[in-house]
């Protein structure tokens, strides 16, 4: 039996480093791994890393907090640690899509700041700073 260090089509991936291609005397070629002596007629590729994404657009994403889909960095914003597409980040209340002037209670829920003013003073608690710093610029 020869060995063939060299893949029999270039275009090939390479094999995992353990492995060795064989080429016998009737010209089959079968895999040798040398760390564990297995021998199989099947190309051993190596592989990419488990968190390579391939060439895709966007790589991979986190389900979103309010639809459960996937988001792709493109696409996300985020509460804290909590992702969402930019379509589904809205209002609890009116469903209106957020874009700056937003705010969240402790369990997560997103408000407008009209609404989260509402529930603050529902619960008997000042409005907001960013309300009354606005409120006040606007006043002079």
């Amino acid at each position: 039996m020869q060995q063939s260090g060299e893949p029999a089509v270039e275009y090939e991936r390479p094999l995992r480093e353990d492995w060795e291609a064989i080429t016998d005397d009737s010209g089959r070629t079968y895999f040798w791994n040398t760390q564990t002596d297995e021998v199989t007629w099947n190309r051993i590729e190596a592989t990419a890393p488990r968190d390579y994404a391939g060439p895709s657009l966007g790589g991979q994403g986190d389900p979103c907090t309010a639809c459960g889909k996937m988001v792709f960095l493109a696409e996300r914003r985020a509460a804290g640690s909590a992702p969402y597409h930019a379509d589904c980040f809205r209002c609890k209340i009116c469903a209106k899509k957020l874009l700056t002037d937003w705010e969240a209670d402790p369990e997560g829920a997103l408000f407008c700041q009209v609404h989260f003013n509402q529930q603050l003073m529902a619960k008997g608690m000042p409005s907001s700073r960013r309300s009354a710093s606005a409120t006040a610029s606007a006043e002079t």
